[in-house]
This record gives C-alpha cells, structure tokens and sequence, in this order.
C-alpha cells in the first residue's frame, strides 16, 4: 500500500474525550491494532504528569484529556490487550505501567523497526513519515505546556499527528522487515522493552552516575545507599530527585562521608532545609555498612586495545547487514563482554547468533 503526500486520515471522527461517556464508548468501537502515543510533564514532580493520551486506529484517532475527571481504567483492558504500535515507546510505556499497572501484551515500536533497516537508533517520528509516507509534520507545538486548558485546535492537531500516521507507517516498515528477513528481530527487540524492571530499577539510576567510577568501592557503596534514600524520598514526596539531592552533590556526599550537620552544609548543592530535615538520617546512612553492586574499574591496557579491536569488527559485521554498529552491539556491551560478564541482548536471540557464527564471542576473541 502506498502513501504521499495527498494522504489523510479522515478527521471526521476524530474527537477531544473528556467524559467518561465519549470515552467508552469511543474505545469500544475502536477494532484492530491501536497506535498510542502520550504528552507529560514532568519537570515539578517525581512521577510523569499524564495530561493527554492519544488513541489511534485506521480510521479514528481520540485524544483522551487525562487532566479531566476520567477513569482511565476503563480503558486498560481493550487498549492494552491489542497490538499496540508506538514511536520510542520506553517514556510512554513507563507512563502506561504507572497509569495502569501493566503494560501491553504486544508492542510494535516503528523506531525499533526503522534502527534494524539501517536508520539511526534515535530516527525521529517525524522524519520516518516524511521519507516513508512523504508527510511533512508541523512540530511547532512541540514544547507546549500541556497542563493548559482550553486545548487549542493546533495543539491537538499536533498530538493527534502523534498517532494518526504510525499505522500506515507500520505497514509500510513491516513489509522492509519482511523482505529482508527482519521481523523475528524486530519482535525479540520490541519484547525486550516489556519489562517493568526497566522504569524503576535503582541499580540502572546508581550505574549512570557520572563520576562514580573516580570513587573508591567503599564510596561506591555509601553513593549506592544515598541513591536508594534519594528514590524513597523523591517517590513519598512526589518531587524530581535533582530537587531532593543532585548527583554531583550525591557523590561528593559518598566521597567525603561528612561525620557532622555541618560537614554536611558545607558541601555544595546540599540545601539547609535538607540538612535540617534529613541531615541526621543521611549521616546514620553513610555511616551503616552494606553491599554495593559492583562498578568495574577502568580496562587495562591491553583490554583497551582488545575493546577496540572487537567494536572495529562488529562495525564491520553491522556495515555488512547494513545497520549501525550500536543496534548490534554497544561499547559498554562489548566492554562487559571482555569482563567475562553477559550483557542481556548478547547472550542469547539474533545478535548472539549474529556475533557467534562471525567468531566474536570465542573465548580466543574474548581472551
């Protein structure tokens, strides 16, 4: 089926759901795979404030006003139980498992399916459906505070576009995966991004902090502590974890190990209030001994030289199948590899056959 850029969903039906009536019923004439797609904000809380969802199927497309007094249970079951398509869906599914406690049985995620054609990991939406669909998407309302009511007609325009394309889109990109024998691929790599782990896991947060590794493991282990205290904290209060205690404080908390409130104060970025609040609980904290997930020290010299040599080859073997080198593989994947541990998408499914029948995951490659 082909699309330029004389298509169009019919509008007609396209609606603004703000009573729980229009929305049942909305959601029930709905049939088919759905095309989902979420506006948030999130800068003066924890948790994402949820304030649209837009709902697509071919011939309809529903923007659901999350800011209304909605049940938005009702909605759960016949939206998540459908092949749901999303563009980047990792944001949006947090916000589906936060919403609803569950997350869909069937994910199709066109960025996913555009990264294992050749495209960039991070192709925007609007760039897959100017070069497959030939539309051109008016992104003007793309920093719009979507907390405001009255919505204006351009704005749920823009967050109808969201959704009201992904289905054709999809059509077009599945018939690629078909033809190059892509699609059990792309269905391991949508599964992937199932799991609830993935949203609020505090090793994933404790792992990115940047500076942690200039720190010694009994520093390690005191950042670790203070990055669970930090998550309960911002969780209970509902507030950014930056605004509780920002990670170059944090670590600089864990590399000190003040004994005192103020040994404490005199560190930058710790606020007084914090200080007098939850000084003497950070102190109690930093002080107790615990366990620390492990943080690798830096490559030796010649496992820098092995690491650079392993991504030069699967650089190669991506450039042969025609995708870039980090959808096969990334650095810190290939790093762990050469620490004799595992990463998840390389031990087992298509990159694993991939890297083993080109001999990169021999113990003579790895050794």
């Amino acid at each position: 089926m082909a699309y330029g850029a004389d298509y169009c969903m019919d509008t007609s039906h396209d609606l603004l759901i703000d009573t729980q009536a229009q929305l049942e019923r909305a959601i029930e004439f709905m049939s088919g795979p759905i095309a989902v797609d979420t506006e948030f904000v999130r800068e003066r809380t924890y948790y994402p404030q949820l304030c649209l969802l837009q709902v697509s199927d071919a011939d309809t497309a529903i923007c659901v006003d999350c800011l209304a007094e909605l049940e938005l249970e009702a909605m759960s079951r016949p939206l998540l139980a459908r092949p749901m398509l999303m563009h980047s869906g990792r944001q949006d599914l947090e916000i589906l498992w936060q919403t609803f406690s569950q997350l869909p049985q069937q994910l199709i995620d066109t960025q996913i399916a555009a990264g294992l054609l050749g495209m960039a990991p991070q192709v925007g939406y609007g760039e897959l459906v100017a070069s497959r669909l030939s539309i051109k998407l008016d992104k003007s309302n793309s920093r719009r505070d979507w907390t405001k009511r009255p919505l204006p007609a351009d704005g749920l325009r823009y967050a109808l576009d969201d959704v009201r394309y992904l289905i054709p889109l999809w059509q077009v990109l599945a018939a690629e995966l078909e033809q190059r024998g892509r699609m059990a691929w792309f269905v391991e790599d949508c599964q992937r991004l199932l799991n609830p782990e993935l949203f609020d896991n505090p090793k994933h947060i404790f792992s990115k902090l940047k500076g942690l590794r200039r720190l010694d493991a009994e520093a390690q282990a005191r950042a670790y502590r203070l990055v669970l205290w930090r998550e309960a904290y911002a969780q209970e209060r509902n507030r950014p974890r930056r605004w509780v205690l920002a990670d170059r404080a944090l670590l600089e908390i864990a590399r000190r190990q003040p004994k005192a409130r103020e040994d404490l104060s005199a560190i930058e970025d710790v606020g007084a209030g914090l200080v007098a609040k939850q000084g003497k609980s950070i102190l109690g904290l930093i002080a107790a001994p615990s366990e620390t997930p492990a943080v690798p020290r830096p490559l030796e010299p010649d496992q820098r030289h092995e690491h650079k040599r392993l991504v030069q080859r699967v650089g190669n073997l991506a450039e042969e199948i025609g995708i870039r080198s980090e959808i096969l593989a990334t650095r810190g994947e290939l790093e762990k590899l050469l620490r004799g541990q595992e990463p998840e998408r390389l031990t087992d499914g298509w990159r694993h056959r991939l890297l083993d029948s080109a001999g990169l995951l021999t113990s003579e490659t790895l050794d």
